[in-house]
């Protein structure tokens, strides 16, 4: 049968257990206030066995309504801390003519004490005197399973109760109880025996329950129940609060629970908890089709088979452990065999194959270690087992991670299940190395008592209701493996040791034959080594020295190895060297010294000494270095005329020096002498040129211009006086005359001279920006200057081409993207001097402004122009900068500072 769509019962674990306001009519309860033991809570049904109705009950103390010496014997067993009673008190109430049966119990501070009526020996079901007898403790000391314990049970539990049917389940892994032991008379025709009741049939609630209070009865399931007076109600200010009556015989059942027993055909029922250590590991239900009272020796009887059988339950647990567990180490011990046996270890791990399998009790088995893949037992697609160890890699949980269902953490899996239904993984250090073991699946055919899947019927009142039929339902059940257990999982475990183990040795025997390889190797290298070589230690005992250390020390190795270091040189010990030895074995730490080891007749012997700590005491490196004593002796001979020596150097060099001074001075004043003339050349042919226009225009009686060239050949005339002036300014380091400038109406002023210095062969461009700041400055410096930058541009244009004199105003803003490091922050105006000539290289241009530097040829410039053009800049406040490529042409830009005062005053009238 295919199983339907699964129904979510999780409401069953919300369902109450029983409702802690009312009780069972078969008994009566009282709840006292602890320590005074004055009645709180009686329930409604309270006269009938102590003969004072609940209402008088209430507010009285409980000495009153139990009589003295029930009394006394109640709060002697408080003293003693029996709080939950084993044996119920026999007691006859002061106002009742019954005697009564007094169970007690204590939850928080309330004490609960339960009152049932004595039952006579012939209210039990049988009238066989011998009903209850010994309890089977051979009998259980013999059962060797589970099953059989659990047949026992069944049989004795019927006989001792008289019921109709008693079934004994246990519980798996998923809660799911299966019914392994069935007793019954010919009143229940149909067997449960290996049915399954699903975990919803008793939910979390009620299992908690179950393993606190063990022994639970309802003598008749169609019972009325009876109110706690006064009722409690949770949260309620005012109120009482809810009893707790988990350990109470007279609980109410919850009604669901009830119902479920109808549907059962069960009127009476007795269940006993089976527990293994502190878990609920099944139970023993006892069922009869018609109302029984169950009589107090037969509870009691069933009770201790009860906690005899649940020791029985974890010894045979154990037993079985240790058995599966003996031959799953047997298996191991093969392994560990097969692994001592074989220096091959991937070979070692093939031949283990079947006893590894058997050890985890697995169908396939995925081993990694070292970069090797293992696959052995069963044929596993590689990508089925990488995806499994991926899933299983990230519920890893003590180093371990397990599933028998895989398809429930990745659907993809399902196709596989015949294969990797179940998967345990276990990492094998922290490499990337693992052990993958794999099951595949187990197709159970699963009997169910009804249909576990039935939906959940929620009338309109909120209650669940249980299903009606309990027929059997079968089903297969698919995609599981066989359940790991804890046998599996150790055994896994020791596969990863002996696994690492073995990995770990053989990697020891690998690195300790590269380790000896690499001895041997050092040894032969300290052998064939150029120095001397000494290895002691920690007691200065020789273990070695080498062949070029007994050449230098002159002994042999039969006089040194295994001798005290102070036995071979006496004299070592106390010495400087011996010091520096016992300093260094102490702190551990590395020295070096150098001693003269000679015997006075042969001459110095000087030996290097250097000490290391090791594993085994000191190392000590040792080399002759007579020869370079002799050397550094001989240099401090040297050394010592070394003085006189330089002496007698650097009065040559002295003399030396002068003589290239003077030829420097004599070739600078010729630079000099040719660039003033060069200089006065230029303005004297000014001069000259206005005196013939003067003459030509005078012959042709024409005297309009006269004026004009008048003040041409004039100017010419200062300027030269201004460069003579420039002369001594260079010489003398005189102060500038600054004054408010009008830099555009000097660069206008001078455009005809401008003309007239480059020739006709060169366009010449007056770019001014209108208005342009007013700057402080000397105006006749920055005419020389400009005349100074035109003549270069003049000859850098051999060949023709334009120049540009450009004016502009620069904002401190602009500043930022500028390398003139040497402008401070504020406004400037810039003048700019251009030329399509030749262009400067590199060198030149780092050059340019230094004094007598100059490209031109002899008596062609003084190589002051520029220097003289950048002192007046730096003078002014501002700075003069270059841009050029060569071939491409030259521009000089000249910064001025703005002038703070009235930017409207001039020094002069253009």
């Amino acid at each position: 049968m295919r199983m339907p769509a699964m129904q979510d019962l999780s409401v069953c674990d919300k369902e109450t257990i029983h409702e802690p306001e009312l009780i069972q009519p078969f008994g009566a309860l009282l709840a006292m206030e602890m320590p005074g033991l004055r009645v709180a809570r009686a329930s409604d049904n309270l006269e009938p066995f102590l003969g004072i109705a609940a209402a008088d009950a209430i507010g009285r103390s409980l000495r009153d309504l139990i009589g003295d010496e029930p009394f006394s014997r109640l709060t002697d067993a408080l003293r003693n801390g029996e709080l939950h009673s084993v044996s119920p008190m026999l007691m006859t109430p002061p106002a009742g003519d019954h005697v009564c049966h007094m169970y007690y119990n204590s939850t928080g501070t309330m004490l609960i004490a339960e009152f049932e009526a004595e039952q006579e020996e012939s209210s039990t079901r049988s009238p066989d005197p011998g009903l209850l007898g010994d309890l089977p403790f051979k009998a259980i000391h013999e059962c060797r399973s589970h099953e059989a314990l659990a047949r026992l049970l069944a049989r004795e539990m019927r006989r001792v109760t008289g019921f109709d049917r008693v079934i004994v389940y246990r519980f798996d892994e998923d809660w799911h109880g299966i019914v392994i032991a069935e007793d019954r008379n010919e009143r229940y025709t149909h067997s449960f025996l290996g049915h399954h009741f699903p975990a919803s049939d008793i939910p979390v609630p009620a299992r908690k329950l179950f393993s606190l209070n063990r022994l639970r009865m309802i003598p008749d399931v169609a019972y009325t129940p009876v109110p706690v007076l006064p009722h409690g109600e949770a949260g309620k200010a005012g109120s009482h609060a809810r009893l707790d009556m988990t350990y109470c015989m007279l609980r109410n059942v919850a009604p669901v629970h009830l119902e479920y027993l109808s549907n059962m055909d069960v009127r009476a029922s007795l269940t006993i908890s089976i527990m293994c250590g502190d878990q609920l590991w099944g139970m023993v239900t006892c069922h009869n089709g018609t109302a029984a009272p169950i009589p107090l020796h037969a509870r009691q009887h069933c009770k201790v088979l009860g906690e005899v059988a649940s020791y029985a339950v974890a010894s045979i647990a154990r037993n079985e452990q240790m058995h599966k567990g003996e031959l799953r180490r047997s298996e191991l011990r093969k392994v560990q065999d097969i692994f001592g046996d074989s220096a091959d270890f991937p070979e070692a791990i093939r031949s283990a194959s079947a006893p590894m399998l058997s050890a985890i009790d697995a169908e396939a088995l995925i081993i990694k270690l070292d970069g090797q893949l293992f696959e052995l037992g069963s044929t596993v697609p590689p990508a089925v087992h990488e995806l499994v160890r991926g899933i299983l890699e990230k519920e890893l949980r003590g180093g371990l991670a397990y599933s028998r269902n895989m398809s429930a953490l990745d659907a993809g899996l399902a196709s596989a299940a015949r294969s990797a239904s179940g998967a345990l993984y276990c990492p094998l250090g922290e490499r990337g190395n693992y052990l993958l073991a794999l099951r595949g699946e187990v197709v159970e055919a699963r009997n169910w008592a009804g249909n576990p899947y039935k939906p959940v019927d929620l009338p309109a009142s909120g209650r669940l209701h249980p299903r009606k039929s309990f027929e059997l339902w079968q089903e297969s059940v698919r995609g599981y493996s066989k359940r790991w257990d804890n046998v599996d999982l150790d055994a896994a475990k020791e596969l990863r040791r002996l696994l690492l183990e073995r990995n770990e040795q053989i990697a020891r025997k690998a690195f300790e034959g590269a380790w000896q390889q690499e001895r041997d190797r050092s040894s032969d290298i300290l052998e064939a080594m150029g120095e001397g070589f000494l290895l002691v230690d920690r007691d200065f005992t020789i273990l070695r020295i080498n062949a070029e250390g007994l050449r230098l020390t002159g002994k042999g190795a039969g006089d040194i190895v295994g001798r005290k270091l102070w036995e071979v040189w006496p004299n070592a010990y106390e010495s400087f060297s011996g010091q520096a030895y016992r300093r260094a074995m102490q702190e551990r730490i590395s020295l070096s010294i150098e001693k003269d080891v000679g015997d006075g007749h042969q001459g110095p012997l000087w030996i290097h000494i250097r000490i290391y700590p090791s594993s085994d005491g000191l190392a000590l490196f040792f080399s002759d270095i007579t020869q370079r004593k002799n050397m550094e002796a001989a240099l401090r001979s040297i050394n010592d005329t070394l003085e006189e020596r330089v002496a007698e150097r650097t009065e040559e060099l002295k003399r030396a020096h002068e003589q290239l001074l003077q030829s420097q001075k004599m070739e600078a004043l010729g630079q000099l002498t040719g660039g003033i003339a060069h200089d006065f050349n230029n303005l004297l042919s000014s001069i000259v040129s206005s005196h013939d226009m003067l003459r030509l225009r005078l012959e042709q009686g024409n005297v309009r211009e006269l004026e004009r060239y008048v003040g041409t050949a004039s100017r010419a005339t200062e300027r030269a006086a201004n460069l003579t002036q420039r002369l001594l300014s260079f010489a003398r380091k005189q102060d500038l005359r600054a004054a408010p400038l009008d830099i555009n109406g000097l660069v206008e002023n001078l455009r005809e001279l401008i003309e007239q210095a480059v020739g006709s062969g060169i366009r010449v461009e007056i770019v001014t920006e209108a208005p342009v700041w007013t700057t402080l400055c000397d105006a006749h410096q920055l005419e020389n200057a400009l005349l100074n930058l035109t003549i270069n541009a003049r000859d850098a244009m051999s060949q023709g081409g334009t120049l540009s004199v450009t004016t502009r105003n620069v904002p401190r803003d602009q500043l930022a993207g500028m390398t003139l490091a040497q402008l401070a922050p504020g406004d400037y105006v810039c003048v700019s001097v251009s030329d399509t000539g030749t262009g400067m290289p590199p060198e030149v241009v780092e050059r340019a402004f230094d004094p007598f530097f100059t490209t031109k040829p002899p008596g062609k410039g003084t190589g002051l122009g520029l220097s003289m053009i950048y002192g007046f800049a730096q003078q002014s406040g501002g700075a003069i900068g270059i841009d050029t490529r060569e071939g491409q042409g030259t521009t000089v830009h000249l910064y001025l500072p703005r002038h703070g005062g009235d930017e409207d005053m001039r020094s002069r009238s253009y």
